[in-house]
């Protein structure tokens, strides 16, 4: 794997492939970097920053529709939809 970006710099995920590869590496049983592979993955795909996006979208739709919505919120623009193949 390559440490370089598009602008010849370190990439985003490079220092947590770094730490992912260097705990299978030394530990014992790969199930033991479960944390760094997370770690890693959610750095190139970011399921959890989407799944925490549309969580927070649906939560303001279904306010809105239920007519709950806090007044300091009346005046802001639906957010975006996030959804993300799986």
């Amino acid at each position: 794997m390559t440490s370089y970006g598009l602008k010849g710099e370190a990439s985003r995920c490079f220092p947590f492939w770094q730490a992912f590869s260097q705990c299978v590496a030394d530990a014992p049983d790969a199930r033991d970097c479960l944390e760094a592979r997370e770690d890693y993955l959610e750095c190139l795909h970011h399921t959890k920053h989407f799944a925490r996006l549309n969580a927070i979208s649906a939560e303001y739709k279904r306010k809105k529709d239920a007519g709950t919505l806090p007044e300091s919120l009346h005046n802001v623009s639906e957010p975006p939809s996030f959804l993300r193949p799986k």
